[in-house]
C-alpha cells in the first residue's frame, strides 16, 4: 500500500519504480523485496548511481527485519540521501559563479562573432 501511495506522489522513474515494486509485491513471486525491487528497477530504466544505491540499501532492509529493524533500514537510506544531498550542493556557489562567467564569455564571444 505505501509503495502505491508513492507511486502516486511521485512523477517520474521514481514513481514508476515504486509502482512496479508494488506490483511485483502483489503478485509475490519472488521470495524477497531486495528481489521485487531488482526487478522493478531493472524495468524502470536507467536511474543515478546515488539513486541505485538508496534502493540498494531500501531492498537490503525491508521485509528482513521487525518493525525497529525496518525503521532503522529506512534511518540508513535516508541518512544515505542526506549525504548524498550534503555533497551536491557542496561548492554550489563556486560553481554558480564559474557558469556565469562562461555565459559572460560565451556571450561576448557570439557578439564578436557578429560584429
Amino acid at each position: 500500500d505505501l509503495c502505491q501511495m508513492i507511486s502516486k506522489e511521485r512523477n517520474g522513474r521514481i514513481g514508476k519504480l515504486f509502482e512496479k515494486l508494488a506490483a511485483e509485491l502483489n503478485t509475490q513471486i519472488l521470495p524477497d523485496v531486495q528481489s521485487c525491487l531488482s526487478v522493478a528497477a531493472a524495468t524502470t530504466g536507467p536511474l543515478p548511481r546515488s539513486v541505485q544505491q538508496a534502493i540498494c540499501i531500501m531492498g537490503s532492509s525491508l521485509g528482513r527485519f521487525d518493525l525497529e529493524g525496518q525503521i532503522q533500514g529506512l534511518e540508513a537510506v535516508r541518512t544515505y540521501c542526506r549525504e548524498q544531498l550534503k555533497e551536491l550542493t557542496k561548492d554550489r556557489d563556486i560553481r554558480l559563479r564559474s557558469y556565469q562567467t562562461l555565459g559572460i564569455c560565451a556571450g561576448a564571444a557570439l557578439a564578436i562573432l557578429f560584429v
